[in-house]
């Protein structure tokens, strides 16, 4: 009875034009399906080897589940009711689609993905449709839940969280002239993986860019190589808003307000590259600043080039405190102290202002010129030769007592 059963399922159906299983249907031998008995069987259709494969020339419809154990091969469409089953092996439950055979989704084939020969080189490619240029990657069990995000005038990619009642996402598209990365709730983030050795160009975030434009500027081209811009509607719930702040183990070192002060942690140095070639104008630092103001002074209107402002709350810890201190070769030639004291190449003296003593000091010179024994309290005046009962410039060595000029007491 089996071999007779075998036998009437594998029989070749010539001028059938369609093969239309109903539910239930099993296939224990091989079925072929061809619309033209005349031309024979395709030669895909392999009849002469196998078992439980259907071979079919033009439609297959089924109204319920098909499940085929061994190979399917349709060289027509495949219209189904109800699920594909693959039962095969691991290796062989594959669908295998050839270059430039695209899968379509959506009832209008809205979307399309395909393995692409037109693209240099070869690529998987998904093409979104013009309804909706959202490609969204979400959790299986949030699948039906609506994210609502507005249609896209480029195709984008958005990524969502794992909260499907916050609907956060983070999307990544390029608006025709620039990248554009954007969330819709919190920051971005970057973490970069800990370093545990050593590199010779180790980095956090780089930005690597080259600019060639060999024509003539048009007057208002600007380039930024980081440009931060950020628009205060209300910021009332902020203490402070910083457009930058560079941070070590949480603490500041370096921040700019939005107002644009500046504030730079416990030591700040500017390091320059070394000048192998004079110029006409080089400088370490320089400021430089327009000021254009056709109106009336209030009456306490100030403008400093160069402010410097210490609060001493107590220097019990320096032995010194300078507000300027400019060296050469690590040698100070001009100082400026705390209290305004300013001293020069090793003297010391004080600008004087209205009702100031210039301060006077008698020493003794020991027929040394005045200018050395007047150099470690203030500066000479003038030096007086007893032998010869005369007033001698600073520069004479026969000077044995000098008039010394320096701060007041």
């Amino acid at each position: 009875m089996k071999i007779l059963e075998r036998l009437i399922l594998s029989i070749v159906l010539i001028g059938a034009t369609a093969l239309v299983a109903h539910a239930g249907a099993s296939v224990w031998g091989r079925v072929v399906a061809d619309t033209d008995p005349g031309s024979g069987i395709s030669s895909s259709c392999d009849v002469a080897t196998g078992d439980g494969d259907i071979c079919a020339e033009d439609d297959i419809q089924a109204v319920d589940d098909i499940d085929v154990g061994d190979d399917l091969t349709v060289t027509d469409d495949t219209t189904m009711g109800g699920d594909l089953a693959l039962t095969g092996t691991l290796t062989g439950n594959t669908i295998d689609l050839g270059d430039d055979d695209p899968i379509l989704f959506g009832a209008g084939d809205d979307t399309q993905c395909e393995y692409d020969s037109a693209q240099t080189p070869d690529s998987f490619v998904c093409g979104l449709g013009s309804d909706s240029r959202v490609f969204l990657v979400k959790e299986k069990a949030d699948i039906a839940v609506d994210w609502a995000i507005a249609q896209q005038t480029n195709p984008t990619l958005a990524v969502a969280s794992a909260d499907s009642s916050a609907k956060d996402y983070i999307s990544f598209t390029h608006d025709q002239t620039n990248a554009v990365v954007a969330t819709n709730a919190g920051g971005i983030k970057l973490f970069p993986p800990t370093l545990t050795s050593g590199g010779t160009a180790d980095f956090g975030l780089q930005v690597t860019q080259t600019l060639n434009d060999t024509g003539a500027a048009g007057g208002s081209d600007l380039y930024d190589a980081l440009e931060v811009d950020i628009t205060e509607t209300d910021v009332t719930g902020w203490d402070t808003v910083n457009l930058l702040s560079l941070k070590v183990a949480g603490t500041s070192h370096f921040t700019v307000a939005d107002d644009g002060t500046t504030s730079i942690g416990n030591y700040t140095t500017i390091s320059g590259d070394t000048i192998t070639s004079g110029g006409t104008d080089d400088y370490g630092l320089s400021i430089a600043q327009a000021l254009n103001d056709t109106g009336a002074a209030g009456g306490s209107d100030v403008y400093r080039g160069l402010k410097i402002n210490v609060t001493e709350t107590d220097t019990t810890g320096w032995d010194s405190v300078y507000l300027i201190d400019a060296q050469v070769g690590g040698t100070s030639e001009f100082k400026v102290e705390s209290n305004g004291n300013i001293e020069s190449a090793g003297g010391t003296f004080k600008i004087l202002g209205s009702g100031d003593g210039i301060g006077w000091t008698a020493a003794a010179s020991a027929n040394q010129a005045c200018k050395t024994t007047c150099g470690g309290t203030g500066s000479c005046v003038f030096g007086y030769d007893i032998g010869t009962t005369a007033l001698v410039d600073c520069e004479a060595a026969t000077a044995d007592s000098c008039i010394c000029a320096g701060p007041a007491s």
